[in-house]
C-alpha cells in the first residue's frame, strides 16, 4: 500500500490541476454574460458653455475654435441608417410620403465639409425631415435647424429656425420629427450647426 502511496498523491495532484483548468476555461468563457464592461470614456477637450464662450476674449475664442476643429478632424465617424417611417394605419403605405421640400447639403469650407440630401416629406399631419444620403464633418454638441436663411452662418443670421435636436450621426440615413404645428412656408433650407461655438458645419437651401 505504501508503495502505491506517491502514485496515489500524484493522481489526485493531477486531477485537482485539471479541475483547476476546467473551472478557468470555463470562467474565460462565461464570465461575459455576467459580468459588465462598462466604458467612460472623455470628450477630447471639454466643452465650454454658450455663457462661458460669451465671456471670452478674441484670442481666447479662437483658441477654443482651434480645439474644436482639431477635436473634430479627431472624432470617429457615427453611422446611422434609418428606414422611412412607419405609417400610423394600415391604409397608408411608404409610397404615401410625398417629398414636399428638397435641398443638397454643401460644406461651409475649410475643415468643415457636408454632402448628400434634405428632404421633407408629408403624409397628411404628418410631417419629418429625412438625410439620404449624407455626410458631414462630425462635431461636438452638432444641431440640426430648420431655418428661414440657409445662407445665414450664425443664429443672427437664420431669421426663423426652429431646433429638431442632436444630429443622429455625421454619416447616413436619418430622420427627424417636425412638429406638426410649424408652419413650414416659413423655413427654406437645413443648418448643421455646433450651438456651443456658433459654427455653421453644413447647409442645405429647399430647392437649391
Amino acid at each position: 500500500m505504501t508503495k502505491n502511496k506517491p502514485l496515489l498523491i500524484i493522481g489526485g495532484l493531477v486531477a485537482v490541476i485539471a479541475c483547476i483548468a476546467v473551472a478557468g476555461i470555463g470562467w474565460w468563457l462565461g464570465s461575459p454574460l455576467f459580468l459588465d464592461n462598462e466604458v467612460a470614456e472623455e470628450f477630447p477637450f471639454e466643452m465650454p458653455s454658450e455663457e462661458e464662450i460669451a465671456a471670452m476674449t478674441d484670442e481666447e475664442k479662437a483658441a477654443a475654435e482651434a480645439e474644436l476643429v482639431e477635436a473634430s478632424a479627431d472624432m470617429p465617424d457615427t453611422e446611422m441608417e434609418e428606414d422611412m417611417p412607419e405609417p400610423e394605419t394600415e391604409a397608408e403605405t411608404a409610397e404615401d410620403w410625398v417629398a414636399t421640400k428638397t435641398g443638397t447639403f454643401a460644406g461651409k469650407g475649410g475643415t468643415y465639409q457636408g454632402s448628400g440630401t434634405a428632404t421633407i416629406y408629408e403624409m397628411g399631419a404628418e410631417r419629418f425631415l429625412r438625410f439620404d444620403p449624407f455626410e458631414v464633418t462630425n462635431g461636438p454638441a452638432l444641431h440640426v435647424l430648420l431655418v428661414a436663411n440657409p445662407d445665414g452662418t450664425t443664429q443672427d443670421d437664420f431669421g426663423d429656425y426652429v431646433d429638431l435636436g442632436e444630429l443622429k450621426g455625421n454619416i447616413g440615413a436619418q430622420n427627424y420629427e417636425i412638429p406638426a404645428d410649424l408652419d413650414l412656408s416659413l423655413y427654406n433650407g437645413v443648418i448643421i450647426y455646433c450651438m456651443p461655438f456658433h459654427v455653421t458645419f453644413s447647409s442645405a437651401s429647399f430647392g437649391g
